[in-house]
């Protein structure tokens, strides 16, 4: 559907911004974390699409044609040598964080800065 395009697009823009220019990266971390904030209806379905987004980054290095989305094939193939399996596990264990928070009633916005704002950290 039309927003798990829109954010799978976001992430690895994202994700390619920082390996190279963090400025720029950290405003599209806080417009991304702003987004998702905005669209507090669909927490949900935005948590089930990230948390496919991570299983197919972690695996996708060893059964490539075992990731749920492959029609960012492409995407994942570009990105996959910069990003080392440790960063990986780390984001995935934010994504937990986040969920986490989420459920207690912590500040989500802020929650979700921190989250997006780690994605901007990348390589090995």
């Amino acid at each position: 559907n039309e927003r798990r395009l829109r954010l799978l697009n976001s992430v690895f823009e994202l994700i390619q911004t920082g390996f190279s220019r963090s400025g720029e990266a950290v405003q599209m971390a806080l417009a991304l974390s702003w987004q998702v904030y905005e669209e507090q209806d669909f927490y949900d379905d935005t948590f089930a699409i990230l948390k496919t987004f991570f299983r197919d980054l972690l695996i996708f290095s060893h059964a490539p044609k075992k990731i749920v989305n492959l029609d960012f094939f492409s995407q994942f193939e570009d990105i996959r040598g910069q990003l080392s399996r440790g960063l990986i596990l780390d984001w995935n264990e934010a994504l937990f964080e986040v969920e986490k928070k989420r459920a207690s009633n912590c500040s989500i916005r802020l929650t979700m800065d921190s989250f997006f704002l780690k994605l901007v950290k990348t390589g090995k």
